[in-house]
């Protein structure tokens, strides 16, 4: 938005508001705020004003194009306030000028949107007017405030306001707090802010207006608050300075001005240039460059003018450039230079927590119990206040465009993938590393190349998606606490393998051998593991039991609780298998389901059909999609239609790791259960009530006819999965245990309400 206006239309805009009639000074006045970015302050300022006795004729706001919450925040204020949104940020001069001239009224209040009035601010200065009707600026003494705590007031014995010789004093220094109340047509007619300068525009106004024949008066009260903070435009004293001497050195050579006023001018720039030189020496020393810091010192030290002080820290800094830079530098770090030479202290913003993810699987689409635990990780990171994480997505398919759940934001994604060594680099390197099959193959050398930017950062924490990645990579990330995620044991996932009878595709001969040959392997990758983390975590109390120690910890599997009508009955006789075919317990729980189960079902249930849901397993189920009463329906966009039309969900898991979030969704989804005992461990289910439980081919094909069966036996144990679910493993859970792995490892992580003290939702 343009502010560019005709001479024209500035003269019909300064005359407009006094054409109304009545005595302008005892007319209510107007008030405008110009903002960008003040969501944090804008509120304040807005309620100072519109709290005035009297009120104001209006509050205009310009947004100067603000990214953050600002808008939000004025829109909060409704029709009380008048709102400009300048389309490109123009800065604070094009933004003042905006709301000035859209005002209505023939005296207009100034308000900086990170500053307050006290009440009857513009009480005050209408008394002031009212009894001299010949000023065209007012201001009023400020209380200066940092953080809250009031340093004390604007003027001063050593900055007193001006009252006698206003036009050379204005050219000596800006004795005019900010925060004027105007006349409307005085500041048009000089043709308001200057919006080519960035520093002291209100100075450079006030000049052009005292000159221009305009008297300003003040108020001896502190009836505003004048924030002094590291953001504002004031605070940069190198750049104030040099915007200083431009500005006088303009109205030096354009205004007219008497011996006395041209030499109090000149004696002006002549300071700021000293300004500029003493700013230049300590900025020279926050570097490391030793001459660079001579030669700004010599530049102090060449001037008899600059103050002793002044000039005793250059010849220190010609001396000795590195102490002197290096306790400079420590000063810096905590304290600043605000307004009047005021040193303050720096305003310390908590440090934020640096965490690394790696995740094993894409955690979205979140379709396999891998990528939920991935997803529910993931979430909870990311939502943990104070936490800056960095993901890594490591083997698990091509790189995806969006590969993160909706609504969650990151800082980093890196995402790694490559295909697996061939065979005989792969046998090298278990024989060199000690390994199993499933991390030599991996090529770790590209990920540690993918992932050596992120070296550069210390990460207060690590948190290792699997085992394998803790072991691979830890040494190319720097941690100061590491966290690996075991959700899967693999020595007992290869003892109970090793314990079936082979029957199925996946664990023939030569399968087995290798799997036995790795066992000792595993075992000593998790004994590495154990050393090298500062916490483990698992999926149930019962795999912290089998790993021990007290840095073991529990993040539990989780799902979404689903709305459900379970009143409605399910119709025909489906038992559906869900599961990632990719990963070899879910094929030999498929087979077996197909081969075993489901035949000695149909003996007594004949019109029972199984249902295979899932992506992956491709010709590890072509022998089993061809059996009676088996449908192979793989990889599915959404599975809640399937499971809606199911009438059993059967886990006929043999072997495996951790816990089994297909009995999560299941139970949350309201659909009766039938499991083995290995596939509902680590729950908590009672069989029974929460699901049937039986663990040969004989039982759960019972089972599942019992089902079938008794509508009355399913619909108990729907309600009372669902209980279980909601009350244990509600994904809030995993984001609260996440946060007390945090506290564990790290001292004084940022608080995440505590999930369970919430009562779960009615099932």
């Amino acid at each position: 938005m343009s502010t560019r206006r005709s001479d024209e239309e500035d003269d019909r805009d300064a005359q407009a508001p006094d054409a109304a009639g009545g005595d302008a000074t005892t007319q209510p006045i107007s008030v405008v705020i110009a903002c960008h970015d003040a969501a944090a302050y804008v509120a304040d300022a807005v309620r100072s004003a519109l709290a005035q006795v009297p009120p104001p004729a209006e509050v205009v706001v310009c947004d100067d194009a603000s990214t953050d919450d600002t808008a939000a925040v004025l829109a909060s204020f409704g029709s009380r306030i008048r709102v400009i949104r300048l389309a490109r940020n123009g800065g604070e001069a094009t933004a003042k000028n905006t709301a000035i001239r859209a005002a209505t009224s023939p005296f207009v209040a100034v308000l900086d949107a990170d500053d307050d009035w006290s009440p009857g601010r513009l009480a005050a200065v209408q008394e002031v007017l009212r009894r001299d009707p010949g000023l065209d600026l007012v201001t009023t003494d400020a209380l200066l405030v940092h953080e809250g705590r009031v340093l004390g007031r604007w003027y001063g014995p050593h900055y007193p306001f001006e009252v006698d010789d206003q036009r050379r004093g204005i050219l000596e220094r800006n004795f005019v707090f900010g925060h004027v109340v105007l006349r409307r047509s005085a500041f048009l007619e000089v043709g308001g802010f200057d919006e080519s300068l960035r520093h002291a525009t209100d100075w450079d106004c006030w000049i052009r207006m005292v000159h221009a024949g305009h008297r300003i008066g003040w108020v001896d009260e502190p009836l505003a608050r004048y924030r002094l903070h590291e953001q504002s435009l004031s605070s940069d004293r190198d750049a104030m300075a040099r915007g200083i001497v431009a500005l006088l050195e303009r109205n030096l050579a354009a205004l007219d001005l008497t011996p006395r006023e041209r030499e109090a001018a000149e004696a002006a720039v002549t300071e700021q240039r000293r300004t500029v030189d003493r700013t230049r020496l300590k900025q020279a020393l926050l570097t490391p460059s030793a001459a660079a810091a001579r030669t700004a010192a010599w530049a102090v030290i060449g001037n008899a003018r600059q103050p002793p002080r002044s000039r005793a820290l250059a010849l220190a800094a010609c001396l000795l450039p590195g102490l002197v830079g290096r306790r400079h530098r420590q000063r810096e770090a905590t304290t600043w230079l605000g307004p009047g030479d005021v040193r303050l202290p720096r305003t310390q913003a908590p440090r934020r927590t640096q965490v690394l993810l790696t995740l094993p699987d894409r955690p979205w689409p979140a379709d396999g119990g891998k990528r939920m635990r991935c997803a529910n990780t993931l979430q909870a990171l990311a939502g943990t206040p104070g936490v800056d994480l960095d993901v890594a997505v490591l083997f698990a398919g091509a790189a995806l465009e969006d590969p993160l759940p909706p609504g969650v934001t990151v800082r980093r994604c890196v995402q790694v993938d490559a295909p697996p060594r061939r065979r005989l680099p792969g046998v090298l390197a278990v024989a060199a590393r000690a390994v199993p099959w499933q991390i030599a193959v991996t090529r770790w050398g590209l990920a540690r190349r993918a992932l050596a930017p992120l070296g550069a950062t210390t990460y207060d924490v690590v948190w290792f998606g699997s085992s394998d990645h803790a072991l691979s990579l830890r040494r190319t990330l720097r941690a100061r606490r590491t966290v690996v995620d075991m959700d899967d044991v693999e020595t007992s996932k290869l003892r109970g393998f090793l314990a079936l009878q082979a029957d199925a595709p996946a664990d023939g001969a030569l399968v087995r051998w290798q799997r036995r040959v790795e066992l000792p392997l595993w075992r000593g990758v998790e004994a590495r593991v154990r050393a090298l983390a500062d916490a483990l975590v698992v999926c149930s109390d019962l795999d912290r039991t089998r790993i021990g120690g007290t840095r073991t910890h529990v993040v539990p599997n989780t799902y979404p609780v689903v709305p459900q009508d379970l009143s409605a009955p399910r119709q025909g006789a489906t038992v559906l298998v869900v599961g990632t075919y990719h990963y070899p317990p879910n094929v030999d729980a498929a087979v077996h389901a197909a081969r075993r189960v489901l035949p000695r079902l149909r003996e007594v249930v004949p019109d029972a059909e199984l249902r295979l849901v899932g992506r992956g397993g491709g010709e590890l189920l072509t022998d089993v999609a061809g059996l009676p009463g088996v449908e192979v329906v793989g990889d599915v966009e959404d599975v809640a239609p399937h499971l809606r039309d199911a009438r059993v969900v059967l886990v006929p898991v043999r072997y495996g790791g951790g816990t089994r979030i297909k009995v999560l969704e299941a139970f949350a989804h309201g659909v009766p259960v039938v499991t083995t005992s290995l596939g509902c461990e680590g729950l908590g289910v009672e069989a029974g009530v929460h699901a049937l439980v039986a663990d040969d081919a004989d039982g759960l094909a019972a089972a599942c006819a019992r089902v079938l069966r008794d509508e009355a036996l399913a619909a108990r144990l729907s309600v009372a999965a669902r209980r279980l679910h909601a009350e244990h493993f509600r994904p809030e859970l995993a984001t609260q245990a996440v946060a007390e792995v945090l506290r564990a490892v790290l001292p004084g992580p940022a608080p995440v309400q505590d999930a369970r003290s919430a009562a779960p939702p009615a099932v």
